[in-house]
């Protein structure tokens, strides 16, 4: 297909939720064919939603397509597990690659829910930022198989940079600082965005001040060879100025704190995650 060479294999993803757009959106500006994408759920608007926005085929049925595919992707709430590889069981698995991108479930309780021997388990915790091939994602194998490995590092690094893991237990640390840190970004923005506008300033100039920012800021950055961002912010905010003085504000504020707060209970809750008894 390209560069990578990634022998074209059917993927069907379980589930129809934001990650799976993301995902289906990734490998479709990746090039990868349309018609080897399915995807399985039990919810017809969102399935029906996927197919419009992509053309691809959709089941409520999460064994008739899993049976045909070569890869699956498992993308459904922790909640829902047990009953998903109950249909998975109901086939054989053993020559397929199953991609697991459930936040709290480990492979080890994978595997003692998929009741089959050799099965090729690799963990993927990505953001949404895949969708335009500009994600963070973090891998780890239980895997031995060399080609379900290189295959699955190489379908996801067209969506973004990889960051493979020697310890499952560091998926947490990525779940959080990759996969929910866009959402705390654009929190931010929305609350500058908010004060944009109640100055007067409407909201579609408002949206694309902060966004030409934004692109601003990330440019600059890529060009700072310090790898910390507290210096590039020192050129902007100047003793006694006028950034300074906000500047302020959020020190005041103890923002810092908040922060790293919001933080470490975002970790508590993939702990809290781990502990629901899904058996």
């Amino acid at each position: 297909m390209d560069k990578y060479n990634i022998e074209e294999k059917k993927i069907n993803i379980i589930g129809a939720g934001n990650i799976s757009y993301a995902v289906i959106s990734g490998l479709i500006n990746s090039n990868y064919k349309k018609d080897l994408i399915t995807v399985c759920a039990p919810s017809i608007k969102n399935r029906n939603n996927i197919t419009k926005l992509f053309g691809i085929k959709n089941s409520s049925n999460n064994i008739y397509y899993s049976d045909q595919a070569d890869v699956l992707i498992l993308a459904v709430k922790p909640q829902s597990i047990v009953s998903v590889c109950q249909d998975l069981n109901k086939i054989n698995l053993s020559k397929k690659i199953i991609i697991s991108l459930l936040a709290g479930i480990n492979t080890n309780i994978l595997i003692s829910l998929l009741k089959q021997n050799n099965i090729n388990i690799i963990r993927i915790m990505p953001n949404i930022a895949i969708a335009v091939n500009y994600g963070i994602i973090a891998m780890y194998a239980i895997s031995k198989n060399t080609n379900s490995i290189n295959f699955t590092k190489n379908l996801f690094s067209k969506m973004g940079i990889i960051y493979q893991l020697d310890n499952e237990n560091d998926i947490d640390t990525f779940t959080v600082i990759v996969g929910s840190s866009p959402a705390y970004f654009l929190f931010f923005m929305e609350e500058i965005q908010k004060k944009i506008e109640s100055m007067g300033i409407n909201q579609c100039n408002a949206y694309n001040i902060i966004i030409n920012t934004i692109n601003g800021i990330i440019h600059l950055s890529k060009l700072n060879h310090h790898n910390t961002f507290n210096k590039l912010r020192k050129l902007i905010s100047s003793k006694k100025g006028i950034t300074e003085s906000a500047i302020s504000v959020f020190k005041k504020e103890n923002i810092s704190s908040i922060i790293a707060n919001a933080i470490d209970v975002s970790i508590n809750r993939i702990k809290d995650l781990k502990n629901i008894k899904i058996f």
